[in-house]
């Protein structure tokens, strides 16, 4: 077993789409639409498929959209835990875009640390804590992730009991991919509700 104690970053992909925020649209018509109300849908909420086909990034998301051109799309997402499926339908914004008036993010990033490696098992353990949604103050579903290199730019300590603030530079290069068990079971024991880091990706 080899020893570490070094900084680890994390950059982990939702399960689904999550909605960080929500917002009136002014249609090619000059008139004001909210779409996301057919379907009440809410920040913190997660989308899952549209018209049944899954949907996992932000790119996939909007692709559906526009291909159904204002046509009325079955939406199945997931609100505190359950699964609701409904009909939204997509407002034209202008010439060629469609929209729903939904602002989303597929993606997150935080910082932990390694604390031993093992060679001859090829295993690992990490220390960290959950990482929210900065908008949504949620705790992100975890489907996948990998770590990247990290360096610490600054840190600050809080009186009371609150946590201490670390910023952090994650650069693009990958490490290694995170194990699936790793990703969606073991993260899960990390999960707390005081976040861990403020982080900005290079």
């Amino acid at each position: 077993v080899v020893p570490l104690g070094d900084l680890a970053g994390l950059k982990l992909y939702t399960k689904g789409i999550l909605v960080v925020g929500v917002s009136e649209i002014k249609g090619y018509d000059n008139k004001v639409y909210k779409p996301y109300e057919e379907a009440g849908i809410e920040q913190g909420d997660t989308i899952l498929k549209i018209n049944s086909e899954d949907v996992n990034t932000t790119e996939e998301l909007v692709s559906c959209v526009s291909k159904y051109k204002g046509n009325k799309m079955n939406i199945t997402y997931m609100k505190n835990g359950e699964t609701f499926e409904k009909t939204i339908t997509p407002v034209k914004a202008s010439e060629n875009t469609f929209k729903i008036g939904l602002w989303v993010r597929d993606s997150g990033a935080g910082v932990g640390t390694l604390t031993f490696y093992s060679p001859s098992t090829k295993s690992y353990a990490a220390l960290g804590h959950g990482i929210q949604d900065v908008d949504t103050q949620e705790l992100l579903e975890i489907s996948s992730g990998e770590f990247v290199t990290a360096k610490i730019t600054s840190s600050r300590y809080f009186l009371t009991a609150a946590p201490k603030n670390i910023s952090t530079k994650l650069t693009r290069k990958n490490l290694a991919p995170l194990p699936k068990k790793l990703a969606m079971k073991n993260l899960k024991k990390f999960i707390s509700r005081i976040p861990l880091a403020i982080v900005n990706i290079l």
